[in-house]
């Protein structure tokens, strides 16, 4: 593997797989670069986060590319599967990068683009997506699509990134708004954390289309309006705030 890390990639995959390191025993000498209290040196954080995305994928991703759930029974989300297709393109593993899209496509995208939310045992049981991780595998493809230099992965890009514009935005009172699915769309319901200004910078990268500049932009004023209390912003915003 070569390269650099993308660097949206780093901070969460320093949290996703840990970056402590093992405590050893024995002290070492100087002379090998070690401390002399007893514990290992702290490695570079771009080589922390390589480790943990290695862990996560070495845990997590089965043999047929599917991201499994093992704290909830096994099932699969597509919020995982995009996770995991970022973590893979971020250590550049093109092979499991394709793995992990090739099941997420085959088994859970939609006929109109978008994933269905949640997968378990043998079958897909909840065809509703999640905008959050379209949004993410859209983020993804674009960027396997830039690293790998495959204008495929771009066109499976711009079909997801086109079915969250027709799916899941609508226009609000700060331009259009990403709303948290096609269920949402009737009543506007906004996670404010579901706004992603960088990786809608990248979808608009291979898409050409500055729709995905104006929702990063309105994510961002969505995100600064009302607050909870103690100045924490709510999971879910009412369709006012959008």
């Amino acid at each position: 593997m070569s390269g650099r890390l993308p660097a949206v990639a780093v901070t969460p995959l320093l949290a996703a797989g840990g970056c402590a390191t093992d405590p050893v025993e024995t002290e070492r000498s100087p002379m090998l670069g070690a401390r002399t209290d007893g514990a290992v040196p702290a490695a570079p954080p771009e080589q922390e986060a390589r480790h943990a995305a290695r862990r996560f994928l070495d845990r997590y991703v089965g043999p047929d590319g599917r991201v499994v759930r093992h704290d909830e029974g096994g099932d699969s989300v597509s919020e995982g599967q995009a996770y995991g297709m970022l973590v893979a393109v971020a250590v550049d593993d093109r092979e499991l990068f394709d793995r992990i899209w090739t099941w997420t496509r085959d088994t859970l995208q939609r006929d109109d683009g978008l994933l269905a939310w949640r997968w378990a045992d043998g079958a897909v049981v909840d065809w509703m997506p999640a905008t959050d991780a379209d949004v993410d595998a859209a983020h993804a493809l674009s960027l396997a699509a830039q690293r790998f230099g495959d204008g495929s992965y771009a066109l499976d890009a711009a079909r997801l990134a086109e079915g969250v514009l027709e799916h899941a935005v609508v226009d609000g009172r700060f331009g259009p708004v990403a709303v948290a699915g096609p269920w949402a769309v009737e009543e506007r319901w906004v996670n404010p954390s579901y706004g992603a200004p960088v990786a809608f910078a990248a979808i608009e990268s291979v898409t050409g289309d500055p729709t995905w500049e104006a929702l990063a932009d309105a994510s961002r004023r969505v995100a600064s309006g009302p607050r909870a209390a103690g100045d924490l912003q709510p999971d879910w915003a009412a369709p006012t705030d959008a």
